[in-house]
C-alpha cells in the first residue's frame, strides 16, 4: 500500500506552475496529434493502450482512539477511497491518474487539524478530495522511465520510507509534483533522480499546511549484485522555499542483507550512516548525523531483530527527515515526528510472528537524548493483522508511550514527558 496513493506547486521548468505542468504536456501531445494524420494501426494501438490499462480501487476503513492527558480524548472513524487508472504504453508513453477521498463517519470527535476541534487530541485525517496522482510517463531504451507530474516517490519498501515517502499510514497520502528519471540499464542497479517542485502534504487542500513549495533534488542509487549485501547511496538536496532556513543537504550510504543457512534460518543485518548540513539558504546550525545498526534472524514463521538508531542533535538542531513516512519510525505514538534539538537515541527490539494469514508484531523502544544522555521515555507497540485473501486485510494496532518526568526532559521537552496511548482498528480492501 505504501507505494501507491498521496496543491498547487511551482515548477522551475520555464516557470510553469506544477499544477498545470501535466496539462501543458498533454495539450502539446494532443495538438501534435491534430496537426498530422494518425495511421489506423496507431489509432488501434492507442485504443488498446486506453482499454488495456490498469484500474485499482482501494478502500480503508479505520477507527482511531487517542488517550492524551493534555487534551480531550479523540475518537475518529474515517474512510479512505482511492481510485487509480494507468494506461498501457502507447509508443512508450502512458498516463497515470488517481483520485483520493477521505470522509469522516459520524460526529468528528477529534482534531483533524482543519475542523476546529482544537480541544481534542489530534488525528491528522482531515476530510477532503483531491487528485493524488496525475502524471505523464515515457519508458525508453535501457529500462529508463521519465515521469512528469503529480506522483509518489519512494526508494525503499513500504512502510520503511526513512527519508522519502508517502506517509501511507495517514488516510490522505503525501504526493509530489515532480519530474523523475529512473534507469535500470546497468546490471543489478537502479539509478533514480527526482526534481520536486511541490509537496502535497497529508493535511489536505483545506489546510494552511497543504503544500510545501520546493526546489529539491533527490539522487538515489541501489545495487543488488552482491550475494550478501544490498547497497544504497543517496544525496537529498532539500530546498524548502516556504521555510528557507529549514533547507538541508543529506548524504548517506546503507548496506543490508542476510546469510541463509541449511536450516532455513537467516541472519539479518543493516548498517547505515548519513551526514546532514545546511543547503542553499538553510541555517548554518543545520548540522547533524544519522546512524543505524541492526542485527537479527528470520525464518518462515518469525523475525526478530535488535536495532540502534541515532538522529544526532547538539542542543540547537536535531537531524530532520521532512519528507519521510515518519509514523514507521521511533514509535507509532508519533512523539518524534520532529526530532528534538538534543537528538534521539532509539534502542528497540522487534519481534514478528507469521502463520496462515496472521501477522503479529511487537516493538519495544527505549528513547534517550543523544546530547545530554537523559531519558525521553519508552514505548510499547503491538499490531495484529489477518489477511483473508488478496483483497481483504483486517487489523488491530496499539501504541503506549510513557514519558520520563526527569527534570531535564520536563524543562526541555514537556511534550515528550507526557504519556499518550493510541489504538486503531482497520479494514482495508483492494481490487
Amino acid at each position: 500500500m505504501a507505494s501507491s496513493p498521496n496543491g498547487s506547486g511551482r515548477a522551475n521548468i520555464g516557470d510553469v506552475p506544477a499544477g498545470r505542468l501535466c496539462t501543458g504536456i498533454g495539450g502539446a501531445v494532443l495538438i501534435a496529434g491534430c496537426l498530422q494524420p494518425v495511421p489506423v494501426a496507431a489509432q488501434d494501438s492507442l485504443w488498446q493502450a486506453l482499454t488495456e490499462g490498469e484500474v485499482d480501487l482501494n478502500l480503508r476503513l479505520r477507527t482511531e482512539h487517542v488517550d492524551d492527558p493534555a487534551n480531550n480524548n479523540a475518537y475518529a472513524h474515517t474512510l479512505r477511497t482511492a481510485l487509480r487508472y494507468e494506461t498501457a504504453p502507447w509508443r512508450g508513453f502512458g498516463v497515470e491518474l488517481e483520485f483520493e477521498d477521505v470522509r469522516a463517519l459520524g460526529e468528528e470527535r477529534f482534531n483533524s487539524t482543519v475542523n476546529g476541534k482544537t480541544n481534542r487530541a489530534v488525528v491528522a485525517d482531515p476530510e477532503g478530495a483531491e487528485i493524488n496522482r496525475a502524471n505523464l510517463w515515457y519508458r525508453g531504451p535501457a529500462e529508463t522511465e521519465l515521469r512528469i507530474g503529480r506522483q509518489l516517490i519512494t526508494y525503499r519498501d513500504a512502510p520503511f520510507h526513512r527519508f522519502i515517502g508517502t506517509v501511507a499510514w495517514r488516510q490522505n497520502w503525501q504526493s509530489f509534483d515532480a519530474a523523475t528519471l529512473t534507469s535500470r540499464g546497468l546490471p543489478d542497479t537502479v539509478m533514480s533522480y527526482a526534481h520536486i517542485f511541490n509537496v502535497n502534504t497529508i493535511f489536505g487542500e483545506n489546510s494552511a499546511q497543504s503544500d510545501i513549495d520546493m526546489d529539491t533534488d533527490l539522487f538515489n542509487i541501489q545495487y543488488t549484485g552482491l550475494p550478501y549485501a544490498d547497497l544504497e547511496g543517496y544525496a537529498y538536496l532539500i530546498e524548502n522555499e516556504d521555510t528557507p532556513s529549514a533547507s538541508t543537504r543529506t548524504l548517506g550510504a546503507r548496506a543490508h542483507g542476510s546469510w541463509p543457512d541449511t536450516g532455513g534460518l537467516r541472519a539479518l543485518y543493516t548498517a547505515e550512516f548519513a551526514d546532514q548540513g545546511d543547503y542553499r539558504d538553510g541555517a548554518d546550525t543545520n548540522d547533524a548525523d544519522y546512524w543505524l545498526a541492526e542485527l537479527g534472524a528470520e525464518a518462515s514463521l518469525f523475525k526478530v531483530k535488535g536495532s540502534y538508531e541515532v538522529l544526532s542533535g547538539d542542543g540547537t538542531f536535531g537531524f530532520q527527515t521532512p519528507l519521510a513516512t515518519k509514523h514507521a519510525f521511533q514509535g507509532w505514538a508519533d512523539k518524534f515526528l520532529q526530532t528534538p534539538p538534543d537528538g534521539v537515541e532509539d534502542r528497540f527490539v522487534t519481534g514478528i510472528l507469521r502463520y496462515r494469514g496472521f501477522t503479529l508484531t511487537a516493538v519495544y523502544h527505549d528513547f534517550r537524548a543523544e546530547s545530554g544522555g537523559y531519558d525521553f521515555g519508552e514505548e510499547l507497540d503491538l499490531k495484529g493483522t489477518y489477511t483473508l485473501n488478496a483483497h481483504l486485510t483486517l487489523g488491530l494496532k496499539y501504541a503506549d508511550y510513557e514519558g520520563d518526568r526527569n527534570a531535564t526532559n520536563v524543562a526541555r521537552n514537556p511534550g515528550l514527558a507526557r504519556d499518550i496511548t493510541k489504538f486503531w482498528a482497520f479494514l482495508s480492501t483492494g481490487f
